[in-house]
């Protein structure tokens, strides 16, 4: 969080403070794992399993 101007200094401190600031690159790397975690399931999708069968055989029938 900013840090008001102290004396006649209009400026900001806009540094994040030393915590947040650590764990950025894990978010990073942890965003960046999701990503490919989720293209890895989009090009390669496990087998539909008997829940999901039932749920398209109980579709509608197209006419």
């Amino acid at each position: 969080m900013p840090k008001p101007a102290s004396g006649d200094n209009k400026r900001i401190n806009a540094q994040p403070p030393p915590e947040p600031k650590a764990t950025l690159p894990t978010a990073a790397a942890l965003s960046e794992r999701g990503i490919l975690l989720v293209l890895s399931q989009l090009e390669n999708p496990p087998a539909p399993n008997e829940r999901l069968q039932a749920a398209i055989a109980a579709l509608p029938k197209p006419a």
